[in-house]
């Protein structure tokens, strides 16, 4: 068993083995590296600031991690999916005075600000105005999925992520030369710890993929024949619904993200012969708990049994809380981070049962929604009175956002442009129906239930 550390990813661009392999494109270290010094030496860089990543495609995004080790600037990955409003937000009041991006359309958010030159199909983007804004020394940030509020800036040290990684590579005693497959979003906590930087660190090859395409999925999977593979529900899913009964053995093949139902888990298992491992974890800790090939019989609220850098896990009112040696914060609150957001127990074999969440989110192919930040966007059109925003169940891994808006002059079209310039795209509402008054209850709160059942007879 090897101690691992983050001085592993420099040293990986010396390396001429090939560590990445992104839609069936092979990179050396090397390879990484040259591709960089034809790049970086052109530019001449803010002193101070961040470096921003929003990149989907995967070779982007590793030439913004290793610029970021390069120039010795903390790296933010922003995801890849927000609104307008959203980026204007935190690339305009946030950290980074250098923003890597493959997108055009957040473009038009910097175009007043900062400096924009195209190189090699993305867009490398600096504010020479900016000033000392810097979080922290040796520290990389993430965005939360919005599961209990809005999406907030995570600032984790450098350090708790080498303590994560540690901890995997103790609990799970996987082979030296083992390969992973991840097909979770790099930018997400899960995705990019254990997806990616644990890997790496490990001398691991690593395969990504830019979009996710079940089939074209399951061919990588069948070749590469992974000993670890990273994935979400919903991608899991859509493996049962594409042709193909033949999955290659696993070690770990590691769900996070949402719980993952019985019924998926016994399904997948029916035709592939594939046990799930639970990976359970939040943006501000990372993995928290692993609950290895998770028996079928076992109900999704069993999500695994504590990582060792967790020095202590208790329960206040029945909320789950953590602590660690290294503690994150939110960007701008500067406050310690210890609740996961969760209601459960554990059990004294530190084991955690997840009973639900602090606030019911809704689940969009992975992605979360929290419906009261929707209903908050909404309101703000000024001839909406009152709004009401739920998830309708398609699947065991797969919701709808359905709005309910009240009021009486607006139309069906506006909402649908108000929308799509404020909120994500998979939080807009898939169902709208605006009424001239919404059923409330007898205490005068909005009716829920009401709603929820006119969906189901639909």
């Amino acid at each position: 068993m090897q101690d691992l550390s983050l001085i592993k990813l420099k040293k990986c661009l010396n390396e001429d083995r090939k560590i990445i392999v992104i839609n069936n494109n092979e990179y050396s270290g090397i390879d990484i590296n040259n591709l960089l010094n034809k790049i970086l030496p052109s530019f001449s860089f803010p002193k101070q600031g961040a470096i921003g990543i929003i990149c989907s495609k995967g070779l982007n995004f590793i030439l913004g991690l290793f610029s970021s080790i390069l120039l010795n600037r903390d790296p933010i990955y922003f995801p890849v999916n927000g609104s307008i409003d959203f980026y204007e937000k935190h690339i305009l009041n946030g950290v980074c005075s250098i923003i890597i991006c493959d997108r055009e359309e957040v473009l038009q958010v910097m175009k007043d600000r900062f400096e924009i030159r195209k190189i090699s199909g993305f867009y490398i983007c600096c504010d020479y105005n900016f000033k000392n804004n810097r979080v922290s020394e040796d520290c990389f940030g993430q965005f939360t999925s919005g599961t209990t509020d809005i999406r907030k800036l995570v600032i984790r040290p450098s350090k708790s992520l080498e303590m994560e990684i540690n901890s995997l590579e103790k609990f799970c005693h996987i082979s030296k030369d083992a390969t992973f497959f991840n097909m979770a979003p790099l930018f997400h906590s899960y995705g990019y710890c254990g997806g990616l930087i644990w890997p790496l660190c490990r001398g691991s090859k690593v395969y990504i993929v830019d979009s996710f395409m079940p089939t074209q999925c399951k061919k990588i999977w069948n070749k590469v024949k992974p000993s670890v593979v990273y994935g979400i529900p919903y991608q899991y899913e859509m493996f049962l619904q594409t042709p193909g009964d033949n999955l290659s053995e696993v070690d770990y093949m590691f769900s996070a993200g949402s719980p993952i139902a019985k019924s998926l888990r016994s399904a997948f298992y029916k035709k592939f012969g594939l046990l799930f491992s639970i990976n359970y974890g939040s943006t501000e800790f990372g993995t928290i708990c692993v609950y290895p090939k998770i028996p079928l019989e076992l109900e999704a609220d069993h999500v695994g049994f504590l990582l060792q850098h967790f020095r202590k896990a208790y329960v206040v009112d029945d909320e789950i809380f953590l602590d660690c040696d290294e503690k994150s914060y939110y960007f701008q609150n500067n406050a310690d981070v210890i609740s996961t957001g969760d209601i459960g127990e554990i059990k004294n074999t530190n084991e955690l049962i997840i009973k639900s969440r602090v606030r019911k989110i809704i689940n969009i192919a992975g992605e979360k929604v929290d419906p009261s930040f929707v209903e908050r966007i909404i309101k703000n059109i000024t001839s909406v009175t009152e709004c009401l925003v739920y998830g309708k169940k398609i699947s065991d891994s797969i919701e709808l956002v359905v709005a309910y808006v009240e009021s009486s002059i607006l139309k069906e079209s506006e909402l649908i442009d108000y929308c799509k310039k404020h909120l994500s795209s998979y939080e807009i509402p898939r169902e709208m129906h605006i009424v001239t008054d919404l059923k409330r209850t007898t205490t005068g709160k909005l009716s829920i239930d009401y709603y929820r059942s006119l969906s189901q007879e639909a």
